[in-house]
């Protein structure tokens, strides 16, 4: 049975679109780098990842284990490590072997996963 919870994320409003002109052509950028999901269930997450995760942050288990698998930089693995520490759920994030240089010295995203 599934334990219900109450989730804080205020919505982000939808992404804006800028309307822009290259070479005499005329393009539509959606600003999804003005997105950031807010209150205690977001995290903080913004970008692209707030607009791919909502429904995680909005719906996702709220006991268990979370894994995702990808690369040893993955921001997706940085923001969804956050979303799961602020629903308090364990996460697993499965990757190719670590190199040795970045195990012996955490950086980037790897490093701030690790801190999550």
């Amino acid at each position: 049975r599934r334990r219900s919870l109450v989730v804080d994320v205020r919505l982000p409003p939808p992404s804006a679109v800028t309307r822009t002109q290259v070479r005499g052509r005329e393009f539509l950028i959606k600003r999804d780098d003005e997105l950031r999901l807010g209150g205690e269930q977001g995290a903080g997450i913004g970008g692209n990842k707030a607009r791919k995760l909502l429904s995680f942050a909005l719906h996702g288990p709220t006991t268990g284990v979370v894994a995702s698998m990808g690369g040893h930089q993955s921001n997706a693995m940085v923001a969804i490590a956050a979303l799961c520490r602020a629903r308090g759920l364990k996460f697993f994030f499965l990757a190719k072997p670590v190199p040795r240089w970045l195990r012996k010295h955490p950086s980037g995203n790897f490093a701030r996963g690790l801190a999550l």
